[in-house]
């Protein structure tokens, strides 16, 4: 099986490590992958072991195991210790859950952009053209993109800097009864209205 498919996207779906089984110990048998999970071969057949509920898999005498084994426990965040008969002498471990902090990071950095509309009015094009750097524009004057508070901080003050006798409106997500909040600067044909905490659009 391939390796992209073995591999666990989600690590929600697995359970939760006090709902698992502690440990299982093994001897004189071969460890191969079977699908998703681990299949035990000895002398009476086969045994099918579900290692995303196992926590500690011990390998006493005369165990062989694959690399396929090893990844898939790996993946599960299952340990292998290789031990003595009955598990006395402890001789080495491998260790699951050890993963790259890159995919968290992504995700803590993702977590922190906003979405954010902008509308510029009357413009000079050369401003518009800049904006497009970290914003589409659907339609003339409109940008919508992801970027973080600070982005969008420095953006909105390089657009009321640049507007001259045009306008600004942006609007982005917040922690209020709305969920986002509207900031007007310069000439706008329509101007936003704070009444007690709402957001009202005050049309001419």
């Amino acid at each position: 099986m391939p390796r992209s498919n073995m591999r666990i996207q989600d690590l929600h779906i697995l359970p939760k490590f006090g709902d698992g089984w502690s440990y299982l110990y093994v001897e004189h048998c071969r460890v191969d992958q079977e699908d998703r999970a681990i299949a035990v071969h000895d002398v009476s057949g086969k045994v099918p072991v579900p290692c995303a509920n196992l926590a500690l898999l011990m390998l006493g005498p005369g165990v062989s195991i694959t690399h396929a084994a090893i990844s898939v426990l790996a993946d599960h965040g299952c340990m292998v210790a290789w031990c003595g008969e009955e598990g006395v002498r402890f001789y080495a471990l491998g260790m699951g859950e050890t993963r790259s902090a890159a995919n968290f990071l992504l995700r803590l950095t993702i977590r922190s952009l906003m979405m954010v509309v902008l509308i510029l009015e009357r413009v000079s094009p050369g401003l518009r053209g800049e904006l497009t750097r970290w914003f589409l524009e659907p339609q003339a004057g409109v940008f919508v993109g992801r970027i973080s508070a600070a982005v969008r901080e420095r953006l909105w003050e390089k657009a009321c800097s640049q507007a001259g006798e045009g306008g600004c409106l942006i609007i982005h997500s917040t922690d209020n009864e709305q969920g986002y909040n509207v900031r007007t600067w310069g000439r706008t044909a329509r101007s936003i209205e704070d009444f007690e905490g709402l957001f009202l659009v005050r049309v001419p």
